[in-house]
């Protein structure tokens, strides 16, 4: 049996296609404490451009996939943070 539409979607792909880069950068430094154990510590960067982002319908989206079909909003992500750990080695 073939339908000619589908009655429910929940992804829709976009008609639009554009580009988006990523860049990501970061610094660990790590500090000896013995043999077998060092501190870690860094920090990084990850820059997203052109990323899409969710609209103020996307909270209501999983009851009404209808909504996700509004503008899709495009804008740049920057991502930052610190890391700290502990390395150990047998």
């Amino acid at each position: 049996m073939m339908f000619s539409q589908p009655c429910f979607r929940l992804f829709q792909s976009a008609r639009v296609r554009e580009t988006s880069y990523a860049a990501e950068l970061g610094l660990t430094a790590s500090y000896r404490l013995s043999e077998t154990t060092e501190l870690t510590a860094g920090y990084q960067v990850l820059w997203v451009s052109n990323a899409a982002m969710a609209g103020s319908a996307a909270s209501g989206s999983l009851l009404n996939p209808t909504l996700l079909r509004d503008t899709v909003y495009r804008d740049d992500l920057l991502m930052h943070g610190l890391s700290v750990g502990i390395r150990m080695s047998f």
